[in-house]
């Protein structure tokens, strides 16, 4: 479950204003949580809570659901209404990492990345990111990570891409927002020595082999 408690004095009691629960057994809402800013453009952030093993698409496959934060003063918000990504492969466990990215493509909505650590291309749970471009549209209905921009993907076994990423700014000056992904079980260098990589925004679409 999410419980939703709203900024106060802290010297008063701490009041949970709103609860949110998965909607099936095991689904494991709130594994990860992450403000991404305002996607759409409509004047309020975003947000996107993970349930990495709830079985929309496949089974494990995992779902992220993106709400607006003006929907959290709704006291009849209903999650099963909500916006939702759908990861489509089994037990690739969608939404176990969550990351706002900043705006990656200079048109001036804030986008965002999805991990799914134990997807499996090559090998076994090299895992992947997705990166979901914001624009004015929003989004409605349930949306398949399949459909994303771009789809980075882990160079080797048990790589683990999609636990850790984040935004590092405007690398390169070029206006566009670049994000890291880390591979923290990569074993190139040593047995689990990790790596990280740096992706600059607006450079690429389609499925990125790291």
């Amino acid at each position: 479950s999410i419980y939703i408690i709203y900024g106060d004095d802290p010297s008063n009691t701490l009041v949970v204003e709103e609860k949110l629960s998965g909607e099936s057994n095991g689904d494991r809402l709130g594994l990860a949580i992450k403000n991404v800013g305002d996607t759409n453009g409509d004047g309020f952030d975003d947000i996107l809570i993970g349930a990495p093993y709830a079985d929309d698409e496949s089974n494990n496959g995992g779902v992220v659901y993106l709400i607006s934060t003006a929907e959290l003063h709704n006291s009849t918000l209903v999650l099963s209404e909500q916006p939702r990504y759908t990861g489509s492969q089994e037990a690739e466990h969608a939404g176990h990492g969550l990351a706002k990215v900043g705006d990656t493509n200079f048109d001036g909505y804030q986008d965002m990345l999805i991990g799914s650590p134990d997807y499996d291309e090559i090998y076994s749970a090299e895992g992947a990111a997705y990166l979901l471009m914001g624009d004015s549209f929003g989004w409605e209905g349930t949306t398949s990570l399949d459909t994303a921009s771009l789809k980075m993907i882990g160079e080797n076994d048990n790589d683990k891409v999609g636990v850790f990423m984040n935004a590092i700014g405007d690398f390169n000056g070029d206006g566009n927002e670049d994000f890291a992904l880390a591979a923290h079980n990569h074993d190139l260098a040593a047995n689990n020595a990790g790596a990280v990589y740096g992706i600059l925004g607006n450079q690429h679409t389609g499925v990125l082999y790291l």
